[in-house]
């Protein structure tokens, strides 16, 4: 259960982007009622890891070729950019 913080979820390109702290729990299976697809991607934004979801196994794996170097600040969504685009794929 994710206490610490909001696990945040955008949707492009057919895969879920989460990102969250490394102490969240990754979610499995479904997500706000749909199933996660294959090759859906959790960003750890205090440590930079990268994981990619196995959705036949429904297990996420550290991405070790992403590399690391942290997060463009620029390139995170707002809450509410995220919130319309949840908004516009599930009305």
């Amino acid at each position: 259960m994710v206490t610490s913080t909001v696990i945040k979820c955008m949707v492009y390109n057919r895969v879920f982007n989460f990102s969250g702290l490394s102490t969240d729990t990754k979610p499995t299976g479904k997500y706000e009622g749909m199933d996660i697809p294959q090759g859906s991607r959790f960003l750890e934004i205090n440590t930079s890891k990268r994981y990619l979801y196995s959705a036949g196994e429904s297990k996420w794996y550290e991405d070790t070729e992403a590399g690391g170097g942290g997060v463009d600040p620029g390139n995170i969504a707002t809450d509410e950019e995220v919130e319309e685009v949840i908004d516009d794929i599930w009305p």
